[in-house]
């Protein structure tokens, strides 16, 4: 009997574009997945990181991108077309209490 076994898979980071729109006030990232389907895609978001698995028989993408500063995950806005998967993150504000106090 001869064995079926599949060839193993590709694997590869994808290639991603950060910039950041300061009108707005959101990043912006463009990560490429060519010949993967929308359905193939899975997205893991936080306020600090980004997680990106693309998957299909003969390859798989997997990146993983730190943001400099927080975003708002529930707001992000995504969008996959024709291999490009764009994401669209709100930063959010950082405050940073600060107290007086006197030398004694």
């Amino acid at each position: 009997m001869i064995s079926k076994e599949k060839s193993p898979k590709n694997v590869y980071s994808p290639r991603m574009c950060l910039t950041r729109d300061y009108d707005k006030r959101e990043f912006i990232l463009d990560i490429i997945l060519p010949g993967i389907e929308k359905k193939d895609i899975r997205l893991e978001i936080n306020k600090r990181l980004i997680y990106v698995l693309g998957e299909s028989d003969s390859v798989k993408y997997i990146g993983r991108y730190r943001l400099y500063r927080p975003i708002i995950p529930v707001k992000t806005k995504v969008d996959y077309n024709n291999g490009l998967l764009r994401i669209k993150a709100p930063i959010q504000d950082i405050s940073i209490e600060m107290m007086s106090t006197t030398l004694h």
